[in-house]
């Protein structure tokens, strides 16, 4: 391996075939050559097309461990880590699953490398480019800046699509592991989203979480001000045994009443 070589992988876990290409300063045949001959000799693994990831010397190039997170971070400028994989980055997700969803308004196709499956889905449409970071955060995150939801807007979100947070049960364990939270920012997120069901669906577990959170009536208030005009449901895969919740207009499934929960999870919907 060139030193020069050797010199970038060494300063770069994760990298893009431009960069690698800048960095070298080869015309980009060269380039390809060059970084098919560190892929045979296990210095370098392929994650998708224009993406790599180095190897450390005498490390097995099939089970080094890639950082889903750190991937996603160089997939696009604009990625987000949304909805479970939010919830799994911030440590509260009731299971682990390998599918990574992240916010972006670029065209990527779904990928998988080795375990873990990617899944990009556009912003919220009701959100103006200007609003696509709002409540989320940049974090070092072993050396990679990744965008990730906050616990707020990961809360609003998982109720908006629970079909890419995991299904009803997870996502249900997975909020009541939030302590602590900023009500106000959870319900301006909802009210930007402007989506009626979602707004009751908040509106509903705020209301099971008014006495630990301390929540003051203004705040429902501000959401009743937004419901459906008709009956709704919580989950909408789920409209038989439920029950009707006056107040927010919602049907809520009666298991999720008695929590009455299958042991056995079924991750095929995320």
């Amino acid at each position: 391996m060139s030193s020069k070589a050797h010199k970038f992988f060494f300063e770069h876990k994760i990298f893009t075939f431009a960069q690698f290409a800048e960095a070298m300063a080869n015309p980009v045949p060269t380039c390809r050559v060059m970084l098919n001959r560190h892929l045979k000799n296990g210095n370098i693994v392929h994650i998708k097309q224009g993406l790599y990831a180095s190897i450390p010397s005498g490390a097995d190039a099939e089970r080094y461990p890639i950082d889903p997170y750190a991937i996603i971070s160089l997939l696009t400028e604009d990625s987000l880590i949304a909805y479970h994989t939010a919830l799994q980055f911030h440590g509260i997700a009731y299971s682990v699953y390998f599918q990574h969803t992240f916010q972006s308004e670029e065209k990527i196709r779904d990928f998988q490398f080795r375990q873990d499956r990617f899944k990009v889905t556009k912003y919220p449409k009701s959100l103006p480019k200007s609003k696509y970071f709002i409540f989320s955060e940049e974090i070092d995150h072993h050396g990679f800046i990744v965008r990730v939801t906050q616990l707020e807007r990961t809360l609003v979100d998982a109720l908006d699509r629970i079909n890419l947070s995991g299904g009803l049960e997870e996502v249900w364990r997975s909020l009541n592991n939030i302590q602590k939270v900023n009500v106000a920012n959870i319900v301006e997120y909802a009210l930007l989203l402007g989506n009626a069901t979602t707004i009751a669906k908040v509106g509903f577990y705020l209301r099971l979480r008014q006495k630990e959170w301390k929540m003051e009536e203004n705040y429902f208030s501000q959401l009743k001000a937004h419901l459906p005009r008709s009956v709704h449901y919580l989950d909408r895969k789920n409209r038989i045994n439920g029950k009707y919740i006056k107040e927010w207009r919602i049907v809520i499934p009666s298991e999720l009443i008695g929590e009455q929960w299958e042991e056995i999870l079924d991750g095929s919907d995320i």
